[in-house]
């Protein structure tokens, strides 16, 4: 099982988690979250970062649950 959670992106005021048995399903599943309920904070991590840059954040913060 594979755990994602915002605080771990840096979103600390979030308690957002998610946990499904795929590295990919969480992070679709956690990017899908961040977009509608972060909009700002994506952009302005979208400003440092490139899309596979972001990709690679995302699956080091995934957690083995």
């Amino acid at each position: 099982m594979k755990s994602l959670a915002c605080k771990d992106m840096g979103m600390k005021d979030c308690g957002f988690e998610v946990r499904t048995e795929t590295a990919d399903e969480a992070m679709m599943i956690a990017g899908d979250h961040a977009k509608r309920i972060h909009p700002d904070k994506m952009k302005e991590m979208m400003k440092t970062m490139t899309d596979p840059q972001l990709k690679q954040a995302m699956m080091a913060a995934v957690k083995n649950v």
